[in-house]
């Protein structure tokens, strides 16, 4: 019975033991981008043609990473482009007279958690520019698909305003429980719509219509959100 319970305790023992050696692979951290610069206007790159221009994007290299997966989004068309690189840079052939978005994830092998770096964007300059519309308004609340739980049957709408010539002048705001909203108002010069009323157990859609001094315009693509 003794010579049981002994083999028994050993065996506890070698399993802590074995525990307590296991190696707990580290996390990628995020990647710091570099190039192009946040609300920046690109002139550097590769002319290709009137309509096109080739630019190198580079960030910093960031510890515990394999590889990195360069992501970036045309701002007026919604389309993305998604890369897979070894290297803290890559070269990709964009529009002109375009804006864009990009980050960057850093990922390894042996890890399953993703670190996403901050998203910049910035507008690729081409031929015959004057002036530089506003890049759309990023929406900070309510996001996409977000349920929100309204106080006393009102939210506030919020979002984010950028543009490379500093020139916003206001903004139009669309709300509905349509998928084509109509106004609810229009020119004003904050960046908040407060105690909007709201029904209960109802999807909305909205978005936000930038305009600048020299009358060019963006559109942020319409939001869709449920009141609980």
């Amino acid at each position: 019975m003794k010579f049981r319970i002994l083999i028994i305790l050993l065996f506890l023992l070698i399993s802590v033991g074995c525990k307590k050696s296991e190696k707990i692979d580290p996390q990628p951290e995020k990647a710091i981008l570099v190039f192009p610069n946040d609300n920046s206007i690109c002139v550097e790159g590769t002319i290709i043609s009137i309509t096109e221009s080739s630019i190198n994007f580079t960030w910093n290299s960031s510890t515990n990473t394999e590889t990195y997966e360069f992501s970036i989004k045309n701002l007026i068309t919604g389309t993305s482009i998604n890369k897979v690189v070894n290297t803290p840079n890559i070269e990709i052939l964009l529009l002109r007279n375009t804006p864009y978005s990009w980050f960057v994830s850093s990922r390894n092998t042996k890890n399953s958690f993703v670190a996403k770096s901050d998203t910049w964007k910035f507008y690729n300059s081409g031929p015959g520019v004057i002036s530089y519309s506003p890049f759309p308004a990023e929406i900070i609340s309510p996001k996409k698909e977000q349920i929100i739980q309204p106080i006393s049957g009102n939210i506030n709408l919020e979002w984010k305003g950028s543009d490379v010539d500093g020139d916003i002048l206001n903004y139009d705001i669309y709300l509905g429980t349509s998928t084509t909203p109509p106004i609810l108002t229009s020119k004003i010069t904050s960046n908040t719509v407060k105690d909007v009323s709201v029904k209960a157990n109802t999807t909305y859609y909205w978005k936000v219509i930038t305009r600048d001094s020299k009358g060019n315009v963006s559109d942020s693509g319409i939001i869709q959100f449920m009141v609980n």
